[in-house]
């Protein structure tokens, strides 16, 4: 995913939980919530056109990839797992 918006995204990872926020005051009072709490984060600012999730790549199988007459699609599929 990418962040196409004009305005930043402000995110924290705290534990197991992510929270994102529009503005950099909330941004920043949650940071000290967290920090008083004794919770370890890490912290991040998307701008637009930063990458904020998985980055796509093309899929390149490292062999041939044929099938026999009659074989079907799973079959394929099982052989790229």
């Amino acid at each position: 995913m990418r962040w196409n918006l004009n305005k930043p995204l402000y995110y924290i990872e705290a534990g197991n939980n992510d929270f994102y926020f529009a503005s950099e005051e909330e941004w920043k009072t949650a940071i000290q919530e967290f920090k008083s709490a004794g919770t370890s984060i890490s912290t991040s600012i998307f701008s637009k056109g930063k990458d904020i999730g998985y980055v796509y790549t093309d899929f390149i199988y490292p062999g041939e990839l044929i099938a026999d007459a009659g074989s079907s699609v799973t079959d394929n599929l099982d052989k790229i797992i």
